[in-house]
């Protein structure tokens, strides 16, 4: 039987993540710079805003860790393409490994099948 209900997913720091693991995308950091006004102590008028940005809908994936060179993380789809993740920008959730094992099985493009000659 399959279970259906599954823990709360987990925040990972950029050196807790290993290869084999399950993982998703929880945010993006994002940050830009503005400009604060007049400098009065000769400091530049200028400062940095960092913000998370949730994944939108179609960025939803599940990824299984290949390899890890922190801060970089080598990641295979279920479409078995390849992506390069910077850690430090975005941020990872561990995913239940049997969850993990589930997507995977469930959205894996399905090969086409060869038709018998007559």
């Amino acid at each position: 039987m399959v279970k259906t209900e599954y823990g709360a997913v987990r925040y990972l720091a950029p050196e807790d993540i290993r290869s084999g693991q399950y993982v998703a995308v929880g945010h993006f950091e994002r940050s830009y710079f503005y400009c604060t006004g007049e400098s009065f102590d000769g400091r530049p008028p200028y400062a940095q805003a960092v913000y998370k940005d949730l994944p939108e809908e179609n960025e939803l994936k599940v990824y299984e860790v290949l390899a890890v060179n922190v801060p970089f993380v080598l990641l295979r789809t279920v479409t078995n393409e390849h992506e390069l993740l910077d850690a430090r920008q975005t941020k990872l959730v561990e995913l239940d490994p049997e969850f993990g094992q589930l997507v995977f099985i469930a959205i894996e493009p399905k090969k086409p099948r060869k038709r018998k000659q007559k």
